[in-house]
C-alpha cells in the first residue's frame, strides 16, 4: 500500500516536469507550473538544449531531451508524457472541503508530505507534492 502511495505521488511529482518548459496559454486559472526536480537540471549539466539526458528517480529512469524552462536553465524534459494514473485515495482525502491551491498534506506511515489542492482530470481536488517524496528507509 505504502508503495503503491508513493508511486502514485512520483507520478503525480514528475507530470509538473514535463509540462514546466510550455508556458502556459490564457488564464484558465491553472497554478504555474512547477520546477522541474533537482534531478533533472543535474542530468543536463553542460549539456545543450536538444542534447539526449535520462533522469533517475528512485527507481525509475526516465529518458528526455535537454530543454530550456521559463528562466532559461536546461531541465531533463521526459520523451513520453507519465502514465495517467490516478492520485491516491489518500490525497483525494487531503483536499475534501478546502479550495485550489489551499495547502494540504498526506500522511504515509512513515512521513507526511505537504503540498497544494490541485485539479484532477475530472475536476476533483487532490493533493499534488510540493518536494519529490523521499523513499522509505529499510535498516
Amino acid at each position: 500500500m505504502h508503495t503503491t502511495v508513493l508511486s502514485s505521488l512520483l507520478l503525480a511529482t514528475l507530470l509538473p516536469l514535463g509540462l514546466a518548459t510550455e508556458a502556459l496559454a490564457g488564464n484558465d486559472n491553472r497554478p504555474p507550473p512547477r520546477e522541474p526536480p533537482a534531478e533533472a537540471f543535474a542530468a543536463c549539466k553542460d549539456k545543450q538544449a536538444g542534447d539526449t539526458c535520462q533522469v533517475v528517480i528512485h527507481d525509475a529512469t526516465i529518458a528526455g531531451q535537454c530543454a530550456a524552462i521559463p528562466d532559461g536553465r536546461l531541465a531533463c524534459r521526459p520523451d513520453q508524457p507519465p502514465p495517467h494514473r490516478e492520485p491516491p485515495p489518500e490525497a483525494f482525502t487531503a483536499c475534501k472541503d478546502k479550495q485550489a491551491d489551499s495547502v494540504c498534506s498526506v500522511k504515509l506511515p512513515d512521513q507526511t508530505i505537504t503540498g497544494r489542492c490541485v485539479s484532477a482530470h475530472d475536476s476533483r481536488l487532490f493533493c499534488l507534492p510540493e518536494h519529490m517524496p523521499q523513499p522509505p528507509r529499510e535498516d
